[in-house]
C-alpha cells in the first residue's frame, strides 16, 4: 500500500488537471487499507479481525475506483497500481475466508 500510495502522490500530483481533493481521497484510501488491516490483527477476537478486514476491503475497493476514474477522466495511466489492487483484494478475500473458517 505504501508502493501505491507513493506512487499516486508523486505521479498523480504533478498532472496539471488532477485535482488536491481527488489526491486525498486517493491518499486517504491507501492508508486505510493497512490500517485497519492492523487494528483487526490487534484485536481480540477473529469476528473483530474479520470486521476490520472486510473494511479494509471495501478501502481498497474505493482506492481502486478512485485509480480507474483517474485513468478515465485525466488519462493517468493507473493500470499498474489497479492490478496491484486487484492482487491484494485476492490475498485479503483469501485471509478473511480462512478467518471466518475459524468462527
Amino acid at each position: 500500500m505504501a508502493k501505491i500510495n507513493g506512487t499516486c502522490r508523486r505521479n498523480l500530483q504533478s498532472t496539471p488537471k488532477f485535482t488536491q481533493v481527488r489526491a486525498i481521497c486517493i491518499s486517504r484510501c491507501a492508508v486505510s487499507v493497512p490500517s485497519n488491516i492492523a487494528e483487526g490483527q490487534k484485536r481480540l477476537s477473529n469476528k473483530e479481525t474479520v470486521q476490520f478486514t472486510s473494511i479494509a476491503l471495501g478501502s481498497l475497493a474505493e482506492l481502486q475506483t478512485q485509480l480507474i476514474l483517474c485513468n478515465k477522466l485525466y488519462g493517468i495511466g493507473t493500470d499498474v497500481l489497479v492490478d496491484e489492487c486487484e492482487q491484494i483484494t485476492k490475498m485479503l478475500a483469501t485471509l478473511v475466508k480462512s478467518l471466518r473458517a475459524r468462527l
